[in-house]
């Protein structure tokens, strides 16, 4: 039966009754021949009840209605006395039963009344279920009342919104009072789905405004905002963050863009604090350790030292978790990364202690070949007998005499090791990596060996420079490329001292060229401790030149030569690197010396 004949028909009840000045007692009992059917009547006024022909004439009977009240009502299908009288009977029961519940909890006649009905009509076989149904509901809407006498603490207009929702119920107009809900939900969520979309779009501003600001740490917060906008589970997020981790450390990694370093460490140090199981937060610990150590090594005096020991404090806790026992194949890993950092350390440190960490790093490095071998772990062997090598040779040349020869060749040896699975064909990248760092071998023994053989090295040495150029190249790999460019000119510069007349000449001109190269990339803006280090290196080479007879002017290559030289003396402090500070002081001196004696 339609709804709006049903309400105009209660309507007309209502206003009758009123009329005749009927409580709904009063108009049970003359309608009905029951005063106690007062909330079937209540619910008639309503629209809220179903009706048969006999009711309806019932009804119209008792208060004088006209045709016109009940034509609308007669003239259609209804449902048969029986079906009715057992609904009625049903809701009248029930009602029965909860009337104590309904006192104590101070509810409404009009609320039990309609939600009686409702359990009823459910429930038309299951009595004892309607009940059970009802005194839930009951007891229901006895908390949200409670709760709804108070303010929300949220909104005005949601604590107006809850209050006439509650109104509506005590009114026994509990379908009004949730289609009331209904529209108020809707459009909450309209303002909630239009707020997040403001969110996201400020979130995405302001994390290229800290970018811009170069401030990593709101970088990393507003990308984790960002992602929790629409991200169902903290594990969820953690990898939706560490990915971004991945993208900004590769950035840094291949362009040496300064600030995606330092967002990666933010990045990876927000992945350890939201991470929901210690695992990922030893995975997160470990990807910090390797973005500190990449930006220390690149950042000059205290900061580049403060950077790589927060680099192995970050691999020692990632040990805590990643155990050999629990996780053999993580702990090789985080030991030979964190080998790495201790080598990096050195280049900052001289004497016992230096000597000291490449032993450690040694030590690490042999732990993970315990774990990397050839046949179960074929590239990550060869990737940390390069690792190896390069602490090798480091080792070497702070050792004189035959130990430090045995230790050049040990590493030559690594080298050769890593090269037998770092193919070009199926590792380009690893391979020329290992050919640069096979290359600086060759080249520290060629400077320790006289000729012919020392000028053997020399030229193997740049042989393999420049093989691996063809793979580092300054489009795809800058970083790289620049670092093969300076070790080029280092061999280029002895092979030169080494050479007399005009091939001699050309090879140093060769030294200062590639010295240049390195310098596009090696800013001092970006990466000021291999700019440092490249203009020591010239200052060696111009040095170089103004002794040997190239046809230039020697004054102007030793100016040239003191210029680059107390240009590197700005970047290295001598506390944090003592060891390039020494000699690059050393250097200067020797400069000054010659410029005196012109």
């Amino acid at each position: 039966m339609p709804l709006d004949h049903l309400e105009t028909f209660g309507a007309a009840v209502k206003t009758a009754r009123v009329e005749k000045g009927w409580t709904l007692e009063a108009l049970a009992a003359e309608a009905l021949g029951n005063p106690d059917r007062k909330g079937y009547c209540s619910q008639v006024e309503k629209g809220k009840r179903n009706l048969t022909e006999g009711t309806i004439r019932n009804f119209a009977r008792a208060l004088d209605l006209p045709d016109s009240a009940t034509a609308p009502l007669l003239n259609r299908a209804l449902p048969t006395d029986d079906q009715t009288e057992a609904s009625d009977a049903n809701s009248e029961r029930l009602l029965t039963e909860v009337e104590t519940l309904r006192t104590q909890l101070k509810l409404s006649e009009a609320l039990a009344i309609a939600l009686a009905y409702k359990y009823a009509e459910g429930n038309p076989t299951d009595l004892n279920g309607a009940l059970t149904g009802l005194e839930d509901a009951l007891e229901t809407a006895a908390r949200e009342k409670a709760r709804d006498a108070l303010p929300s603490n949220i909104d005005a207009a949601v604590d107006a919104v809850l209050a006439k929702v509650a109104a509506l119920n005590d009114d026994g107009q509990t379908d009004e009072a949730d289609s009331l809900l209904t529209a108020e939900i809707a459009a909450t969520a309209e303002e909630v789905a239009r707020k997040k979309r403001a969110q996201e779009r400020l979130l995405e501003r302001g994390i290229e405004q800290a970018r811009m600001n170069n401030n990593a740490d709101a970088y990393a917060e507003r990308q984790l905002m960002l992602i929790q906008l629409d991200s169902p589970t903290a594990e969820d997020q953690f990898h939706r963050l560490r990915a971004i981790f991945t993208e900004r450390y590769e950035e840094g990694l291949r362009k040496g863009t300064p600030f995606a370093l330092t967002a990666a460490i933010g990045l990876a140090a927000c992945c350890a604090d939201i991470a929901p199981k210690p695992y990922l937060r030893a995975m997160a610990k470990h990807d910090q350790a390797n973005a500190l150590a990449n930006q220390g090594l690149r950042t000059s005096g205290p900061d580049g030292a403060s950077l790589l020991a927060q680099a192995v404090a970050a691999y020692d806790a990632a040990l805590e978790v990643r155990t050999r026992a629990d996780h053999p194949v993580d702990w090789a890993m985080t030991q030979n990364n964190k080998a790495i950092a201790l080598r990096n350390q050195v280049t900052r440190t001289s004497g016992p202690e230096g000597a000291s960490l490449l032993a450690q790093a040694v030590a690490a490095y042999d732990a993970a070949l315990e774990v990397y071998t050839r046949a179960d772990h074929p590239v990550d062997w060869a990737m940390t007998q390069n690792n190896k090598a390069v602490t090798l040779q480091d080792q070497g040349i702070r050792t004189s005499g035959p130990d430090g020869a045995s230790l050049l060749a040990e590493a030559v040896a690594a080298y050769d090791a890593a090269l037998e699975v770092y193919t070009r064909a199926d590792y380009p990248v690893d391979w020329a990596m290992t050919q640069n760092n096979k290359a600086t071998v060759l080249q520290d023994q060629g400077i320790r060996t006289s000729d012919p053989d020392g000028a053997s090295l020399l030229a193997q040495a740049v042989a393999a420079y420049d093989a691996a150029l063809e793979v580092r190249t300054r489009a795809d790999h800058p970083v790289d490329w620049a670092m093969t460019q300076n070790n080029l000119g280092l061999a280029l510069s002895e092979q030169g001292t080494r050479t007399s007349g005009s091939e001699g000449a050309s090879l140093l001109e060769q030294a200062v060229a590639a010295y240049d190269a390195a310098l596009e990339v090696r800013t001092r803006a970006d990466q000021p401790v291999d700019w440092a280090m490249t203009q020591e290196n010239l200052a060696i080479v111009r040095k170089a030149m103004a002794e040997h007879d190239t046809g230039g002017d020697p004054l102007q290559n030793l100016k040239a030569a003191l210029e680059h030289v107390e240009a590197a003396l700005e970047v290295f402090d001598p506390e944090h690197m003592s060891y390039n500070y020494t000699k690059a002081s050393a250097l200067r001196d020797g400069i000054l010396t010659a410029l005196a004696n012109l």
